[in-house]
This record gives C-alpha cells, structure tokens and sequence, in this order.
C-alpha cells in the first residue's frame, strides 16, 4: 500500500521560492496549475482547526494536523505520474498545458514544510525537509505513496485523513477532485499564531484584488472560492466567490483549435492574416453578503507574417489597448495597457 516517491531536497526548493521571490502569489498558481489540469472550480479554504492526533500513519505527523490552507481541484483527478512530475524541476507540462509562470506545487512550500496530497484513490506526503519521513538522523528529502483503493486505511488512520476532508458528508465536493492540504510551518508561526493568520489573509487579499481580471483569460475553471473554517464550526463560512457563467465561458477562448492551426501554417509560408474578436464577459463576484458584476470587454487577435513582425517590432507604431471594467455600480476604472504587453 506504500510507495516512495522522488522529492527535491530542501536547498532547491530554497532556490526555487528565493528566484520567485513573492508568497503573495501562492494563490494564483494554484490557479494556473488548476487550469492546466482542466478543473473546473478552486476552492480554497483556511482551515483554522486544530484535529486530532490519535491514529495517524506515523506518531510524529501530530505537528502537521494544525492550521492549514486546503486547495480543492473539482472536477480534476491527477494521476502518479502527473502529481510525480509535479515534485521535478520544470518546466512542468499537464495535459498537452504547459505552466508558463507560477512553481505549479512548488509554491506551497512558501507557507508549508510537509505537503499532502489526495487523488484519484491515492494519498501523497511530500517532505523536502525530511522533518517527518525520513530517518531522524538523516534528515533527508523524502515523499511517499498510500493507496486508498481496496483497503481501510482511512478508518484505521482516521485523524490522519479527516483533515483532508476525504468521505466527509459535502455535497459540494465530489468524487473527482484533487484535495491539496498545507499546513502551516515553523517558519510561518515563527511570530505567533495571529501574525501567521495575518499573513495567509495577506495572499488572500491580494488574490481578491486582480481574481476578476484572472478569470478571464482561464480555459476551464470557472469558479474560485475563499472561506474560512474556525475552530469549533462545522462548516466553513465563504468569505468571497468569483465566477464565470458557463454560458459565456467559452468566448474567454472564441479562436478554435482549427484556427489555431491555420495560423501557425500561415507562419510556415510567410503569408499574412489577422483575426479580431471582441465580446462582453460578465464576472460575478459574491462578497459576503454583497453582489457585484465586473463586465469586461475583451478584444483579441490573432496575426501571422507581416502582420506578426510588425506586433512584434518594438520599433512600429501601435495603439494601445484599453481594457475597462464595469461595475453595476457604474464605477469605471480604465487601465491603459502597451500593445507591447500582448504577444
């Protein structure tokens, strides 16, 4: 039922989060690696619970059954591989997507020492630390693999997989999600359990701020939700929801496959094309008990040969492209971006 699995030692990950450099970003490629894995909500939840520590898989995994943020992929199952994969140095390729910008996994190391992951019937413990699954006086990276499949090992070791909300009665969460579980370290505790709660509300906020823009240049989710879970709750409380209509989702991406590809041989033989599509995209936003709509207008076009370079020459003349958001509340803020910024 067990299995060890590669992990990246610790000063690699160091590397890694020092070259990106901002944990305020942790939330956003969760997102894109959300994405990328074709799911179709996000939730995320701060859970503020301290579990029990009774029957877990080893006694010195009582530490990691505190405070954590809790990622759930609905709609997207991972497979060995792909969650293997995950844990290598990139780039890191999902399902014919490739994550371009954020460290995809990695980025829960900025508030986390021992990642959990469940999926598709199996159970994941990443240690790059080697405070938990390696020797003790070894110290060295370590993951492992349980299989949940055909076997009791969640009633046996109930308050090791409570936390990770598997079988729990939640009509919200289906069969087919990927559960993400990061519970808070040393190092995010160092100033005291308030100020470590401060900080996730920090990534939070900053999440909220651009969560409407992120929208809609996604292909498949369409919904993302924060809530808390206090101690003593049996539910937790969402703090904000921001979601896309299904029925106009799909104008996020109004170019099809086929006229991608005829794009990309246009290129080929030097011949020049362009395509222009423009349409409204309304974004639903739920702030507690307050509802607010962001309609976008969005324009994109597609250009090969000539007209490609010339996108492209720093040197040419363009106009700008102006994006404005429109609120119900006949709010407008207009942001000016170069054309320079869209390739």
């Amino acid at each position: 039922m067990t299995k060890n699995l590669p992990c990246m030692d610790s000063e690699r990950v160091k590397e890694l989060l020092q070259f990106y450099g901002n944990s305020d970003f942790l939330l956003f490629d969760l997102l894109e690696l959300a994405d990328c894995c074709k799911a179709k909500k996000l939730h995320l939840i701060f859970d503020k619970r301290e579990h029990a520590r009774q029957t877990l898989l080893q006694h010195n995994l009582g530490e990691f059954q505190g405070p954590a943020l809790v990622a759930i992929m609905e709609g997207a199952s991972l497979s060995i591989e792909e969650v293997s994969s995950l844990q290598l140095l990139p780039p890191w390729r999902l399902r014919d997507e490739t994550l371009n910008y954020g460290l995809g996994l990695f980025s829960c190391y900025f508030i986390c020492d021992l990642l959990s992951i469940a999926s598709a019937g199996y159970f994941y413990m990443f240690d790059p630390r080697g405070f938990a699954l390696s020797a003790p006086s070894s110290q060295s990276p370590a993951a492992k693999m349980f299989s949940l499949i055909g076997n009791n090992l969640m009633e046996r070791f109930h308050d090791q997989f409570y936390p990770m909300l598997i079988n729990q009665n939640m009509s919200w969460l289906p069969v087919d999600s990927t559960i993400i579980r990061m519970p808070l370290s040393s190092e995010c505790l160092k100033d005291g359990l308030q100020l470590g709660y401060k900080k996730i509300k920090q990534i939070s906020d900053r999440f909220l701020e651009h969560a409407s823009r992120m929208l809609i240049y996604l292909k498949s989710v369409l919904q993302v939700s924060f809530s808390t879970w206090e101690q003593g709750s049996l539910q937790p409380c969402q703090d904000y929801s921001v979601s896309v209509d299904s029925s106009t989702a799909i104008m996020r991406n109004p170019f099809s496959e086929k006229k991608w590809r005829k794009f990309q041989i246009s290129r080929l033989f030097s011949s020049s094309s362009s395509a222009t599509k423009s349409h409204v995209i309304d974004v639903n936003l739920c702030l507690g008990d307050r509802r607010v709509i962001d309609r976008w207008l969005v324009v994109l076009s597609l250009g090969s040969g000539q007209t490609r370079n010339m996108a492209l020459d720093r040197g040419t003349e363009k106009e700008e492209v102006i994006p404005i958001l429109l609120t119900l509340d006949s709010y407008i803020q207009e942001e000016i971006f170069s054309s320079e910024g869209f390739i």
